[in-house]
């Protein structure tokens, strides 16, 4: 197998790889631009694929995921078995049992006569639970959203995106 180094810019970097490419999710910043220069990204993969926020109410966490204009992040059932799936975890204390997260209907991505299962734009995912402990779990704890990136151009490493869940008022069921 032959890998070639692709350059996309000062901030990233590609490989190719049998006629695919591949692009890590975040790269390293730019250099900083001479004083009267401006620098835009050389290529979708200079900018940031999405930004993750958490919820939390009585008997629901809810994972608010903005992606970016210019990418799409496969489903968590992607179409093939080399896309990597999204998926959501938690480092929940142990007042708290959490359910099995529900994904929204993914959108299918054309590109040829090729598809792709993936998510798009803003999505949610809803993460049902219930308190173990007789009193109310308020305390907060954290969660890694797991996704792949993808432009129309090509599809970036696996990367991992923590987020805080807020404590909550003590309603829990």
């Amino acid at each position: 197998m032959r890998l070639q180094f692709l350059s996309i810019g000062m901030a990233g970097w590609m490989i190719g790889c049998g006629g695919s490419t591949v692009a890590p999710a975040r790269t390293l910043p730019a250099p900083a631009p001479a004083a009267a220069e401006e620098v835009a990204p050389s290529s979708p993969a200079d900018a940031r694929a999405l930004h993750v926020t958490a919820t939390r109410n009585a008997d629901t966490v809810t994972v608010h995921v903005s992606i970016s204009p210019d990418f799409h992040i496969q489903s968590n059932v992607p179409s093939r078995p080399e896309l990597i799936p999204t998926t959501v975890t938690f480092d929940a204390p142990s007042c708290l049992t959490l359910q099995a997260p529900h994904f929204p209907a993914p959108t299918l991505y054309h590109r040829g006569d090729e598809y792709a299962s993936t998510f798009k734009g803003e999505i949610e995912i809803t993460i049902p639970y219930y308190s173990t402990s007789r009193g109310p779990c308020t305390e907060s704890f954290t969660g890694t959203l797991s996704f792949q990136a993808c432009t129309p151009w090509n599809c970036l490493f696996r990367a991992d995106e923590p987020f805080i869940v807020p404590g909550n008022v003590g309603n829990e069921h």
